[in-house]
């Protein structure tokens, strides 16, 4: 059996920030139960951006712009464009090129997906990308992934889906996605449980792939519960890895009822002190899944939580499955809060029972003065007290009156910067309430002092204010100028730009102008930034065909289309000042406009190339000399 070290009562950071990740990371699985944060809405303008960027020459480009489809909602997108078809049919084609990378392909067999009904078509695309070995391996594993938010549309494929969970050449990654996505059909799959059921029960199969068969089956609920004894046993199984026994208990959680006579099995595990640790803390967590049926058992979760005497991590993990069953324990808040109080418990089960009061969000409220404590207590580990600021997140309003308190931790520089950071976080959550301390964290962010990696997360953490922070962008594009602050850190804060508002012409070349810093790895995530963020608007499209080093730019231009452009170069000139290596480069392209063969310049244009000759031989007499060469040769 596998066992867990047991930590002392002062654990080192590096044990601690990595317990941190692990909780992260487990919360973001899609078996373990937690609070999915939902997916924004998309605005016209963010989805016409993301269009224009999968018209980019750059892959990359391609591929941010898949990354941030993938964050919205796109289930009602009619409301929002007229022909979602269109767009489904755009990524279709990415995803069928062969000449594209392959990672942008994989991201757009998963945005695909999102689509459901109105790319449904495209099923079999994705389908022979599980079949064509010669595809590269992570763009199937992803197609797989995503054949189960197909849901119905993908039903008819059931069968080719089983071959590849019982053929041992497929990589497990596939098998495993593809095993998971059974569950999501709906009635069209329940005459393939004994199938599924088969993989379960092979012992020659791999256990990751055999735990997925098991989530499959729960999600199928009494038409599976026969087999619930053969997942019973992949739980006991003591040759299996310890993952996948929780794994087990998690599957076994989601049959409900059905699977109530085997809460006593499960909760051996959590009084069994020979057992792995990491199983008895993760199994105490799945129990919270069972929900009313497992209620009986509160008292013995609470019991774990408060022994001295039991490893800290499952004790933590009792704590979480104490909150998951809301008012039913909340007769446990105070030993949870005694918990959190006590000085002599360890670190790690304080956090915990601060995020555990937290998911009792009103009830809990009279306890935040404690957090308080707990937050300015240098004594605590700072990794520790950081995370115990989620109670402060999920009071709602009750916390509001602790506003400017928040906000002292933030400004005060002998608090641990982890700590100030979980502090901006918690401000963004009051928006409107909070949005005054906006200029606050921008000190912060441009702090040297502060790690980089703690200040991008503030950073990022400004797009939680929203729309109540549109009255700071002027401080906020600002800040973007300030080349004296990493450029890491003022990426983040242009991404925080996206949920706030769509930027005019006259802001977005700021967005544009840190594309050109020497050095800047980034330059083609800058490059996305500025179709998203100017709404992927005519001006803007002209503007990126020509600026911020695209691969190629056009050679042959029409009339039309050179008067167009010279003008979304005036409009840039003019709201560039300061942003030296944009104009640089803008001078350059006029000058390549003005000149270019293929425009036949009429004598009612000479207005619009004095203006640019004007502004040019200020700064650069060779492209001035350029433009002035067209308005000799103009003919009346």
């Amino acid at each position: 059996m596998l066992t867990t070290p047991r930590y002392s009562s002062k654990p080192s950071p590096f044990i601690l920030y990595a317990l941190a990740f692990i909780f992260s990371f487990l919360l973001c699985l899609p078996w373990v139960s937690a609070k999915e944060t939902p997916k924004l809405k998309p605005q016209d303008w963010q989805i016409n951006g993301i269009v224009a960027a999968l018209d980019d020459s750059y892959d990359e480009v391609k591929g941010y712009a898949f990354d941030k489809l993938a964050a919205y909602e796109l289930k009602d997108l009619k409301t929002v464009v007229k022909k979602p078809e269109d767009i489904a049919q755009k990524i279709a084609n990415i995803l069928k090129d062969e000449k594209v990378d392959f990672k942008v392909r994989r991201s757009a067999a998963y945005v695909l997906s999102n689509f459901k009904q109105a790319a449904a078509r495209y099923m079999p695309d994705i389908l022979n990308f599980l079949k064509d070995k010669k595809v590269d391996l992570d763009v199937r594993r992803n197609a797989a992934y995503a054949l189960r938010d197909f849901g119905q549309a993908a039903a008819r494929y059931i069968p080719d889906i089983l071959k590849f969970l019982k053929d041992e050449k497929v990589d497990l990654d596939v098998r495993r996605n593809a095993a998971e996505g059974l569950s999501e059909f709906g009635q069209a799959a329940p005459q393939y449980i004994p199938d599924i059921a088969n993989i379960l029960k092979d012992e020659k199969v791999d256990s990751n792939v055999r735990y997925s068969a098991a989530y499959a089956l729960s999600k199928f609920g009494q038409a599976a519960a026969r087999y619930i004894p053969d997942i019973l046993k992949l739980l006991k199984n003591e040759k299996v890895d310890s993952g996948v026994s929780y794994s087990g208990a998690v599957a076994l959680s989601k049959f409900g009822q059905a699977a109530a006579q085997y809460i006593p099995d499960i909760l051996k595990f959590l009084k069994d002190e020979k057992a792995d640790s990491y199983v008895r803390g993760n199994v105490a967590g799945a129990l919270s899944e069972f929900g009313q049926a497992a209620t009986r058992y509160i008292p013995d979760i609470a019991n774990i939580l408060k022994d001295e005497k039991v490893d800290s991590y499952v004790r933590r993990r009792a704590a979480g499955a104490l909150s998951e069953f809301g008012q039913a324990a909340a007769r446990y808040i105070p030993d949870i809060a005694n918990i959190l109080k006590d000085e002599k418990v360890d670190s790690n089960v304080r956090s915990s029972a601060a995020y555990t009061l937290s998911d009792f969000g009103q009830t809990a409220a009279r306890y935040i003065p404690d957090i308080f404590k707990f937050l300015k207590d240098e004594k605590v580990d700072s990794a520790v007290r950081s995370m115990a600021t989620v109670i402060l997140r999920n009071v709602g309003q009750t916390a509001a009156q602790y506003i400017p308190d928040i906000a002292n931790i933030l400004k005060d520089e002998k608090v641990d910067s982890y700590v100030r950071l979980r502090a901006v976080e918690v401000l963004s959550d009051f928006k409107q309430a909070a949005a005054r301390y906006i200029p606050d964290i921008l000190n912060f962010l441009k702090d040297e002092k502060v790690a980089s990696d703690v200040r991008r997360s503030a950073a990022y953490a400004l797009s939680n204010f929203k729309q109540a922070a549109a009255r700071y962008i002027p401080n906020i594009l600002n800040f973007l100028k300030d080349e004296k602050v990493a450029s890491d850190v003022r990426l983040s804060a242009a991404v925080a730009l996206t949920n706030i508002r769509k930027l005019e012409l006259k802001e977005v070349v700021i967005i544009l102008n840190n594309s050109y810093q020497p050095g800047n790895s980034e330059y083609l995530n800058w490059r996305f930034l500025t179709y998203f963020l100017g709404g992927g608007t005519e001006e803007v499209k002209t503007l990126l065909k020509w600026l911020g080093s695209p691969q190629v730019t056009p050679d042959k231009l029409s009339h039309d289309e050179g008067v167009k452009t010279l003008n979304v170069f005036l409009q840039t000139w003019n709201n560039s000042q300061g942003l030296e290596r944009l104009r640089n480069d803008l001078a350059k392209q006029i000058s390549e406009v003005a000149a270019n063969k293929n425009v036949f310049w009429k004598w009612q244009d000479i207005g619009l190339l004095q203006s640019h000759y004007s502004n040019l031989k200020k700064v650069n007499p060779t492209d001035a000399n350029a433009v002035q060469s067209v308005i000799n040769h103009l003919k009346y």
